[in-house]
C-alpha cells in the first residue's frame, strides 16, 4: 500500500494574503467589503482566537452555538489531502464577470478562505460565521447557528451544494475523484433473469442494531430479500395491430444492493438512530459495535459477488443495466486490470456524537496522513494528539451514551482520507493507503 499524500504546500497568493494576525486591530469593514467584491482571501482578525495555535500544527473551529456537527465534518475535509488541495487552488471563472456571484454569497470562496486560514494561520482557532451565512438552503436561508443538526445530513448536503458548484469548471470531477462511488440496485431471478440500475453515493448508510461489527453490517447491508416481481420482455412478436407483444412473468426474485465503484475516500454512516413507534419518538442505538482499521471490502462489490457464486456471474457483464445474460464482459475486464489493493480500505477519520437522540455534541478524530498512524482530537476550538489505541474505548459505545456518528475509510488505490465513524451516531470512513 502506498503512503497517503502529503498536506499541500501554502499556495503562494494565499499566502500572501494572510497577513500577520497581530499586526493590527480589526479591519475597516469598508476595506473588507471592498475586498470580497474583488475575489480576494482576506483575513478579519477578529475572526480568530487570540490563543496561539496549537502545538499540534493545526487550528480549531469556533463551536457558534450548535455547530459542533459542521464543525466535526469540515476538518475531516481538511484533512484530506486532495479535497484541501483542489479546494485551495480553485479558481472561479466568474469572478471578473459583472454578474459574479460576490464573494460574501459564495459558498466555495468561503469554504477555500476558511481552509486557507486552517492551513496559514498561527491562531488557535477560526471563527466559521461568513461560512455558515454563505451556505443556503433551499429557502435561501443561512444556517442557522442554534438550531443542532445532523452531521451526515450537513456532509450530504454539502457535497451536493458543491457538486452543482463546481459543474463546468476543472474541479467537477473533485468529488468522483474523492468521495464519489456507485452502487448497483439489482434484481435477480432463476433461471437468467437480471436486472440492474446504477445510482452514484457520497456515503453508506448501514445498519448497527443486533449487530457486532462492521463486517456484519456491510453483509447485512447487501444481503437483500425476496420479493414478487413482474419481469418484462419482449416476445419478438407482434400482435394484431402491429404493436410489440410483451411477455410478463411474476417470480420470486431477489432485490439486493452490491458496491459497483469504490471511492478512494469510503464514508459508512452508522445509523445510530431509530424511530420507535411504540414511543413515537426517535431514540439512539448504543449498542456495541466495532469496526477495524484495515478492511478488504471486495466481497461487498458486484465483483466479489460473482467470484462468490455462479448464479451472480451474470451480472459481470452487463454494464448498463438491464436484463444480463452473464458471462465475461467489460465489467469483468475492468476490475481485472484494477491493482490487487483497489479494495484494501485503512481507517482515517472518525465523527463522533455525544449525548442522546435529541441532543449531543459533535467530535472528529482524524489520522494525519503524511504521518505513521498519528491521530489528532478535533473538538471545536480544541485540538490535541489522540492515541488510535484508545479507538476501542472511545468509539465502539455499549456502556455510556456515546456511540459513532461516522466512520471514513482510505482506499490503497487512491488518496487516504474520509469522514469517520465512531461513538455516537453512525458513521466511519476510510481511504485507500497510498
Amino acid at each position: 500500500a502506498r503512503a497517503a499524500a502529503a498536506a499541500a504546500d501554502p499556495d503562494d497568493a494565499l499566502d500572501a494574503s494572510l497577513q500577520d494576525d497581530d499586526d493590527d486591530g480589526d479591519d475597516d469593514d469598508e476595506d473588507e467589503d471592498d475586498a470580497s467584491r474583488r475575489g480576494m482571501v482576506i483575513r478579519p482578525s477578529r475572526a480568530f482566537s487570540s490563543l496561539p495555535k496549537s502545538s499540534t500544527g493545526y487550528v480549531g473551529l469556533t463551536n457558534l452555538g450548535c455547530t459542533c456537527y459542521l464543525n466535526s465534518i469540515l476538518q475531516q475535509l481538511f484533512m484530506m489531502p486532495t479535497f484541501r488541495r483542489a479546494v485551495l487552488e480553485f479558481e472561479d471563472d466568474d469572478d471578473d464577470d459583472e454578474g459574479g456571484e460576490d464573494a460574501a454569497e459564495d459558498l466555495i470562496f468561503q469554504l477555500q478562505n476558511m481552509f486557507a486560514h486552517l492551513q496559514n494561520s498561527e491562531k488557535a482557532s477560526y471563527n466559521p460565521r461568513a461560512f455558515t451565512n454563505a451556505f443556503r438552503d433551499w429557502d435561501n436561508m443561512p444556517i442557522d447557528v442554534l438550531v443542532q443538526q445532523d452531521a451526515s445530513e450537513f456532509f450530504s448536503n454539502l457535497l451536493t451544494k458543491l457538486e452543482g458548484k463546481l459543474m463546468g469548471t476543472e474541479f467537477e470531477n473533485l468529488l468522483r475523484d474523492t468521495v464519489q462511488g456507485t452502487v448497483s440496485q439489482e434484481l435477480l431471478a432463476q433461471p437468467e433473469k437480471y436486472r440492474a440500475r446504477e445510482d452514484v453515493f457520497y456515503l453508506i448508510e448501514v445498519p448497527i442494531q443486533n449487530l457486532r461489527s462492521l463486517e456484519e453490517s456491510m453483509h447485512k447491508f447487501i444481503e437483500g430479500e425476496t420479493v414478487e416481481y413482474t419481469w418484462e420482455e419482449e416476445s419478438g412478436e407482434a400482435d394484431e395491430n402491429g404493436e410489440k407483444v410483451v411477455r410478463k412473468e411474476t417470480l420470486n426474485t431477489t432485490k439486493r444492493l452490491s458496491l459497483k465503484k469504490l471511492p478512494p475516500h469510503l464514508v459508512i454512516h452508522l445509523k445510530r438512530f431509530d424511530f420507535d413507534y411504540e414511543t413515537f419518538q426517535q431514540v439512539k442505538l448504543n449498542d456495541y459495535f466495532e469496526f477495524p482499521t484495515d478492511m478488504d471490502m471486495r466481497e461487498f462489490t458486484q465483483d466479489g459477488r460473482a467470484d462468490a457464486t455462479p448464479l451472480d456471474q451474470r451480472g459481470k457483464g452487463d454494464k448498463d443495466g438491464g436484463e444480463g445474460e452473464g458471462g465475461a464482459g467489460s465489467d469483468a475486464e475492468e476490475y481485472a486490470a484494477l491493482p490487487d489493493d483497489y479494495f484494501q480500505y485503512e481507517l482515517t477519520g472518525i465523527v463522533i456524537h455525544m449525548g442522546t437522540a435529541n441532543s449531543g455534541h459533535y467530535y472528529s478524530y482524524i489520522r494525519e496522513r503524511d504521518s505513521d498512524n498519528k491521530w489528532f482530537e478535533f473538538n471545536d476550538t480544541y485540538v490535541g494528539e489522540f492515541d488510535p489505541d484508545d479507538i476501542p474505548a472511545e468509539c465502539f459505545g455499549g456502556e455510556e451514551e456515546v456511540n459513532y456518528m461516522y466512520g471514513g475509510y482510505g482506499n490503497n488505490a487512491g488518496v487516504g482520507g474520509g469522514v469517520g465513524g465512531g461513538v455516537g451516531a453512525g458513521a466511519g470512513g476510510a481511504a485507500r493507503p497510498q
